[in-house]
């Protein structure tokens, strides 16, 4: 029997999605957080720029958020 394995990388994708349905976010630093604990799930290229990396808590995003809303 042999097994196959697939992987699809999509770069942002949650990001992207999130574009889709609100224009306004293109070219701005955008990240999703998940539901449960609040963690960054996807950055886009902008928020990377800026240190926001995945796995990041909001309670450490939010004080530095405010300068940009």
């Amino acid at each position: 029997m042999t097994v196959q394995v697939g992987h699809v990388d999509i770069n942002s994708a949650f990001v992207s999605f999130e574009r889709i349905v609100n224009p306004r976010l293109e070219n701005r630093a955008c990240c999703v957080l998940s539901n449960n604990d609040g963690m960054i799930v996807a950055s886009s290229k902008e928020a990377k720029a800026l240190g926001l990396d995945l796995g990041r808590p909001w309670f450490e995003l939010k004080p530095h958020a405010k300068r940009y809303w």
